[in-house]
């Protein structure tokens, strides 16, 4: 999934949709946190 991601923001910032120091927006930083947690707290029940 990581990977996809990194595909696409590559795939934006080639065809100059996007500047090279792009931040994305508060709602979707906050997503990528809780994402992130998430995915912590689902590997932590199978160890």
């Amino acid at each position: 999934m990581v990977l996809v991601f990194k595909l696409w923001l590559a795939k934006l910032l080639w065809s100059g949709l996007i500047e090279s120091n792009f931040v994305p927006p508060e709602n979707i930083r906050v997503l990528r946190d809780l994402t992130r947690y998430r995915k912590k707290l689902i590997h932590s029940l199978h160890l």
